[in-house]
């Protein structure tokens, strides 16, 4: 049986899908586990069951979305007593954080441009930025009180690959998949739902 449902206006929210993909480190593929599985408790418990319930030596992350910082975090919170813990962690762009207002920014030294400002609210990255203890995190890390973390900005795979095959683990967070619905127009054309 086929649902179907008739609407003047649609809002798309069926959420996305975090996949395995291999974040450019063929040779330290058995190593990559995603950012989601490091963010649950029984995931996080499995990771250090593998390295002997101790992490040592360093965890690379490829990625600096919500995502990213918000394993840190918790890989920080499980491991991060262990002196010779840290994290490398591996991105494209700059990490875009949200604040309420541009004087909010100012204040914690973040820079953005007139794109990451949205014109009806004044807030600085107000879909994209990250929050919470991700965004705590990564101010603390720009502030110089969180040395464990090192932050690398990377163009082409070859330039990460040493700190890959280097690290005890590998988070992939790298963004979602759109979980995508067949809509049709008003026209009876097939086109693809935009999660929202």
């Amino acid at each position: 049986t086929e649902l179907v449902a008739r609407s003047r206006n649609l809002i798309v929210a069926t959420g996305a899908t975090e996949r395995l993909k291999d974040p450019g480190c063929v040779v330290a593929g058995h190593k990559i586990v995603l950012s989601k599985l490091v963010l649950t408790e029984e995931a996080i418990n499995d990771v250090g069951e593998r390295k002997n319930g101790n992490l040592k030596g360093s965890v690379a992350i490829v990625g600096n979305s919500h995502s990213a910082w918000s394993a840190a975090h918790k890989l920080l919170e499980r491991f991060g007593s262990t002196p010779s813990f840290r994290i490398d962690m591996f991105s494209r762009n700059g990490t875009k954080v949200f604040f309420n207002s541009q004087q909010e920014a100012a204040l914690a030294n973040y820079h953005f441009g007139t794109n990451d400002i949205c014109p009806k609210t004044g807030r600085v990255n107000r879909f994209l930025g990250i929050r919470g203890d991700a965004k705590n995190l990564f101010l603390r890390n720009q502030a110089g009180e969180e040395g464990r973390i090192s932050l690398h900005v990377y163009r082409d795979t070859e330039d990460i690959t040493p700190f890959l095959q280097q690290a005890t683990v590998i988070v992939q967070a790298t963004g979602y998949e759109v979980n995508k619905l067949n809509i049709h127009d008003t026209t009876g054309n097939l086109g693809q739902g935009v999660a929202g």
